[in-house]
């Protein structure tokens, strides 16, 4: 569940796989938000990823799995 939507797990999951191959942030927001999902930010923490910032430049940032 986040804070504008309830989310099945099935859904998520599907998002996980695709985010996996996925380093770009952009693109992993891309991803979240063609699944209908306007909370990126929220959707890649619940799934335990990580955004590594470079500066201000949202196409150098990247995501990462914690760990």
């Amino acid at each position: 569940m986040f804070k504008d939507a309830v989310v099945r797990k099935e859904p998520l999951n599907q998002i996980k796989e695709k985010l996996v191959t996925v380093e770009k942030y952009g693109a992993a927001r891309g991803i979240i938000e063609e699944a209908g999902l306007s909370n990126p930010d929220e959707v890649l923490a619940h799934l335990g990823f990580k955004v590594k910032w470079k500066g201000l430049d949202m196409g150098a940032a990247t995501i990462d799995p914690c760990k």
